[in-house]
């Protein structure tokens, strides 16, 4: 006897009108004609009479019902059964369509037609994608959501664990203003997003924070859309050497803890003692670096899939804690569903606030804004960061963002201006030292803090 009666006969004993909602059943799931047919009749008298028939009613509406009386089977490992019989109808209908001649649940796209209209990449993604839908589909779960008033032993179990550290992260940032406004830090399963100008060091933002969560043990995903390797490998030895404070540099008359210059390593133009030093403290990092950084850049020849699905491939691959995508909007977009400017953005923004989730990882995303009037005084630009209003190619960004921080840069200083955010810090502004050719990416004492530096140094001035 089939899972398929046996199901239903389960039902109609137990007198259960949930199960087939329970555990995700559908008339998808079925093939033959009897099991359609029960199926609707059982589905028609739920609904009309929130309880299921007797085993006699449905026998009598129903032709090919057949009873199957003192079912052992639980309704989990039936729906386990229903379910992986209707994957391999699923995979066979991907493959040619249907499974049978009169199938009800005949596809119209197979392989063989996408292989014939699409290159071999897409044709890859099409079936990856169908695979996916069909994982989905046939996912049993026993159990819908979390009791509030059963599910203690859950939440303290978590509790612990997110105590400890083990199933919950907050990454700290680099900028102790942000970390007040958001309550410690970037906590794991919450997307974040930078925006800024053009050329105002959005990129350079992200990377301190990239380099911040590594240094704390993180495993850090980098989708660089813009830089090459070579240039973002520059700027990364220069901030992480600068956070070590390996050299001491005079900028406008203030000595700064430094790194090693970004531009001359850029331009190949270090010396030869310091092109040595470069290399002795890259050979090191492996070493001195809790973390890790994975690096994904525009230059590189296999990095020609740039969607939603192939990010939290390489986030489960390589473990990820936190993921940087600079920019957004050079990523492939997900398909847009309402036909509007900017829809495809949107829904890739909402693709990415879900996979945050997902696969708990703390992501940051990069996007523009626009450039107005309101950023210049007497023709002269001044140091303003760009309001939420500004931000580029989708509000919907603002909308999947636990906290928008808009930023800026000029003449050596840099401001970050928080936005939305979950814990409050709307319209605080970070202020920096913003000098990033040598690495000095780092916020400004406030007063209090640099009086109090001023007693312990014994140079108080007033």
């Amino acid at each position: 006897m089939n899972s398929s009666m046996k199901f239903f006969s389960r039902m109609v004993d137990s007198k259960n009108p949930q199960a087939f909602d329970q555990y995700g059943i559908t008339q998808q799931c079925f093939i033959t004609s009897d099991e359609i047919d029960t199926y609707k009749a059982l589905k028609k008298f739920i609904e009309k009479n929130s309880t299921t028939p007797s085993p006699e009613e449905l026998t009598l509406a129903v032709e090919g019902f057949l009873y199957v009386p003192n079912v052992n089977s639980s309704f989990n490992v039936l729906a386990e059964e229903i379910k992986s019989e209707f994957a391999k109808y699923e995979i066979l209908r991907v493959i040619q369509g249907q499974v049978m001649s009169n199938d009800p649940h005949k596809k119209m796209e197979t392989v063989e037609n996408k292989i014939n209209k699409l290159p071999g990449n897409e044709t890859l993604d099409w079936m990856i994608e169908q695979l996916q839908e069909i994982k989905a589909k046939t996912k049993v779960s026993s159990k819908i959501g979390l009791s509030f008033t059963k599910d203690y032993d859950w939440f303290f179990t978590e509790y612990e664990n997110r105590e400890s550290g083990n199933s919950f992260k907050i990454w700290p940032s680099k900028f102790p203003t942000i970390n007040k406004a958001l309550g410690g830090g970037f906590m794991a399963g919450n997307a974040y997003c930078w925006y800024g100008r053009s050329g105002r060091g959005k990129s350079i933002f992200c990377l301190e924070e990239a380099i911040e969560s590594a240094t704390q043990g993180a495993t850090v995903l980098y989708w660089s859309l813009e830089m090459s390797a070579f240039e973002i490998y520059c700027r990364a030895y220069t901030s992480s050497s600068a956070k070590l404070g390996l050299f001491n540099t005079a900028v406008e008359g203030v000595d700064y803890e430094a790194g090693f210059p970004a531009k001359e390593i850029l331009m190949t133009k270090l010396s030869p003692d310091y092109k040595q030093a470069l290399k002795a403290f890259a050979e090191s990092l492996n070493q001195t670096l809790a973390g890790e950084i994975i690096f994904r850049t525009v230059d590189d020849q296999s990095f020609d899939i740039k969607n939603v699905k192939q990010l939290e491939m390489e986030i489960e691959q390589i473990g990820a804690d936190v993921v940087v995508i600079d920019p957004i909007y050079l990523m492939n977009m997900e398909k847009n569903t309402t036909g509007t400017k900017g829809g495809g953005l949107a829904e890739t923004s909402k693709a990415i606030k879900h996979m945050s989730g997902r696969t708990n990882t703390v992501i940051h995303f990069v996007t523009q804004a626009e450039e107005t009037k309101a950023q210049y005084q007497d023709d002269q630009r001044i140091l303003k960061a760009p309001s939420r209003d500004e931000m580029k190619k989708s509000m919907q960004l603002l909308e999947d963002s636990s906290l928008t921080m808009g930023i800026d840069s000029l003449d050596g200083k840099g401001i970050i201006k928080l936005g939305k955010g979950r814990f409050g810090g709307e319209d605080q502004i970070v202020e920096t030292i913003f000098l990033p050719n040598y690495g000095i990416v780092r916020e400004l004492p406030s007063p209090e803090e640099s009086k109090e530096q001023f007693k312990k140094s014994g140079d108080l001035p007033f």
